[in-house]
């Protein structure tokens, strides 16, 4: 077979062949309630045994999240406190 009709043969057999596109999912969105309760009690929780725990409880949770959220919280109290001059 002469290389020529082996490249074409190549070109429509790449022309048939359609990418599997899976429709994309929206990310999980939660409201400020919902993350301040599940700091919360991960914050009730040992120091030594926070975030894993809290991740079994809400299994839609990643431990990033958790701690995102509880650095967060942190970062609003401290600047709340700080423009009423508590700290």
């Amino acid at each position: 077979m002469p290389v020529a009709q082996v490249e074409q043969e190549v070109t429509i057999l790449r022309q048939d062949v359609q990418p599997l596109k899976r429709p994309r999912q929206r990310r999980q969105t939660y409201d400020a309630a919902f993350k301040l309760k599940v700091v919360r009690e991960a914050l009730e929780r040992p120091a030594g045994s926070r975030i894993k725990p809290t991740c079994r409880d809400y299994p839609e949770i990643e431990p990033v999240l958790i701690e995102l959220h509880a650095v967060c919280q942190y970062i609003t109290v401290r600047n709340c406190s700080t423009e009423m001059n508590l700290i």
